[in-house]
């Protein structure tokens, strides 16, 4: 019968206890030392004896030996396992789930011991990698702060009113709970590129105070970003979604960071290598009950993910298969001509306090070719730009000739 990863680690150190007692007993044979040596600790003999006449022996230690040469992966991989290994989380009693379960890590080993011996090392690596940090992950909580946060985070984003008003509700609720924990639905921000939808949600992770992860699905050709490769291959590395849960952020692995599934509609149905879909692993990922289990392809050790929030970018939902769009909250982000306006000037101020320029000002007839731009990200750079051509020519006041539009091509006359 095969003996399982813990029964081959206990017999193993029972042999090296009973080795390290019969060799005891042959150093300690009847000739080798006196047979009352063993009472001196035992015995006080300062009454009657002078100290001088019985120098103390030195004690002769061994160097131990380094970790790398003592300890191998298997050894690494029990220990961290064992009741010796002090889980950091395990006393915390404020919110945290339970990352992975321990038979699955140790069905996981003795598979991977049937592998190859790359395999193995690169495996053990990874396993390593997860359980280090103990089974347990904490979840970051809102503070009493959060709600003026994100009254500041409405005022730099107007546009996303619609949005933080859904996240002031699910702050709400947890709350309500007790936990303090933000569980949100996930969000998809539909909208015209460079509206802001990936500043708006790196400035929420700030504020949530967790990790964050931003990942283009626009250059996955596969679901290996998110799900991980194979273990038969031999390049084989987790996806990005697992090694989330082994990112420390402020010192800690968080068990609920805020994923940012960038332009999603160019990930959907692209079908990469061996036509899989780099959105296909959303299916599991974006429902709380089957994010419970969800299995990296690299190791296959199931890990709690359903903590995590997502929220996804997009130009066009219609490419967004069905089932994925139905799992999403969505909003539209638009932008008004009064809106415009704010963000041209908020943009116009903030960069003369990067570049130390305070004594240009903007004239309203610039702020209204600023404003008449597409997107934010347009306003920024043809403010910049409007600067340096004020300083270019020793002029303090921005005007509207400043801001280089670029021209629009001119329509051929004919058929095509």
């Amino acid at each position: 019968m095969q003996q399982t990863f813990e029964q081959k680690h206990h017999c193993q150190l029972s042999l090296e206890f009973i080795h390290n007692e019969s060799q005891a007993t042959q150093d300690s044979g009847p000739h080798s030392r006196d047979p009352f040596e063993r009472l001196h600790g035992h015995l006080d003999l300062s009454a009657t004896h002078n100290d001088s006449e019985f120098p103390p022996v030195a004690e002769t230690t061994t160097e131990p030996k380094p970790k790398a040469q003592r300890t191998s992966p298997e050894e690494e991989l029990a220990y961290l396992l064992s009741e010796d290994f002090f889980d950091p989380l395990a006393e915390y009693d404020g919110p945290k789930v339970q990352l992975f379960d321990k038979k699955d890590v140790l069905a996981a080993i003795e598979t991977t011991e049937a592998g190859d011996l790359e395999s193995q090392s690169r495996n053990f690596r990874i396993i390593k990698k997860l359980i280090v940090h103990g089974r347990f992950r904490k979840l970051r909580q809102i503070d009493e702060n959060f709600f003026f946060s994100l009254r500041a985070l409405q005022d730099q984003f107007e546009q996303f009113g619609e949005v933080i008003q859904y996240i002031v509700r699910a702050a709400m609720l947890a709350k309500r709970r007790g936990d303090n924990v933000l569980r949100m639905t996930p969000i998809l921000l539909i909208g015209e590129a460079g509206t802001g939808k990936t500043d708006f949600a790196t400035s929420l992770s700030k504020i949530l105070r967790t990790a964050f992860k931003k990942i283009d699905m626009a250059s996955a050709q596969n679901n290996y970003d998110l799900a991980g490769s194979s273990s038969f291959y031999v390049n084989s590395s987790p996806g990005k979604i697992l090694l989330l849960s082994m990112q420390e952020h402020e010192g800690e692995c968080t068990g609920n960071p805020l994923v940012l599934l960038d332009e999603l509609d160019k990930g959907c149905g692209t079908g990469g290598i061996a036509g899989s879909d780099p959105s296909a692993p959303l299916l599991s990922l974006l429902e709380r009950h089957t994010a419970t289990r969800f299995v990296d392809l690299c190791i296959d050790i199931p890990v709690d993910v359903s903590n995590y929030n997502f929220i996804a970018t997009c130009n066009w939902p219609e490419l967004i298969s069905a089932p994925i769009r139905s799992r999403f909250r969505e909003f539209q982000i638009s932008l008004c001509d009064e809106v415009k306006k704010r963000i041209a000037i908020r943009i116009t101020h903030q960069l003369s306090d990067e570049l130390d320029t305070r004594d240009l000002v903007f004239h309203p007839s610039a702020i209204d070719a600023l404003a008449a731009l597409a997107s934010p990200r347009l306003v920024k750079q043809h403010a910049a730009d409007a600067i340096g051509s004020a300083l270019l020519a020793n002029r303090d006041i921005i005007t509207a000739a400043d801001i280089k539009l670029p021209k629009q091509p001119r329509r051929k006359i004919g058929f095509l």
